[in-house]
């Protein structure tokens, strides 16, 4: 999978709302379609324990037809409360509709809390 520069290394500043918009297509570069897919993104320090959670339940990803189809989202309240340091890492899963659906490791990096 080529990660693009942008998502090695996802910087999140206090004191501003974080987004991230991101769009996945086909080999063909068609946007994909992800209504009633599922997304989450957790970050998590060296030692694997959970920092905190985006997720499609939480409203801190939104998923959906056009681009951008995937958009991870924090407001400066929720950032405020955060407080890590490097190494922080994040992981992003698709899960696909249905029962049984196919769950994607999509995008993978670095994270950083910046001041």
């Amino acid at each position: 999978m080529f990660l693009p520069a942008e998502f090695n290394n996802v910087r999140i500043i206090k004191g501003a709302d974080f987004d991230l918009p991101m769009t996945w297509r086909d080999d063909q570069g068609a946007v994909f379609n992800l209504t009633g897919y599922t997304a989450s993104m957790k970050i998590t320090d060296g030692q694997g324990s959970l920092l905190i959670e985006l997720n499609t339940t939480n409203n801190r990803i939104v998923v959906g037809a056009v681009s951008p189809n995937i958009l991870c989202k924090l407001a400066i309240a929720e950032i405020a409360g955060l407080n890590f340091s490097s190494p922080a890492f994040y992981k992003l899963y698709l899960t696909a509709p249905g029962a049984g659906g196919l769950t994607t490791l999509l995008l993978f990096g670095r994270a950083t809390l910046l001041p």
